[in-house]
């Protein structure tokens, strides 16, 4: 494992509520925070990799638009009115 020794600055708010939680545990400060830091990448990794596997057209999965972003490419010269009425038009058919 290695050491990095670093400053940063972090408020006192979350300084009070780190200080609880070792007190709470008893342990120290600095396990506290590497755990914080550690359980948020481990999170934010699992996000990402969630949001990979997620398919537009699965209907199990309730999805928000964010998590939909970037899913789609159309190219640069992309006609967003022209793809509606075309939708639209196809729908009527139908």
């Amino acid at each position: 494992m290695a050491l990095i020794e670093t400053k940063i600055k972090i408020e006192d708010r979350f300084l009070k509520s780190i200080n609880n939680i070792a007190k709470r545990k008893n342990t120290t400060k600095n396990k506290v925070i590497n755990d914080m830091i550690e359980t948020g990448l481990k999170t934010t990794e699992t996000r990402a990799e969630k949001i990979k596997r997620l398919t537009v057209n699965n209907p199990t999965h309730k999805k928000k638009l964010s998590d939909l972003t970037g899913i789609v490419n159309l190219g640069e010269n992309t006609n967003a009115v022209e793809l509606k009425r075309q939708a639209h038009t196809k729908d009527l058919k139908q």
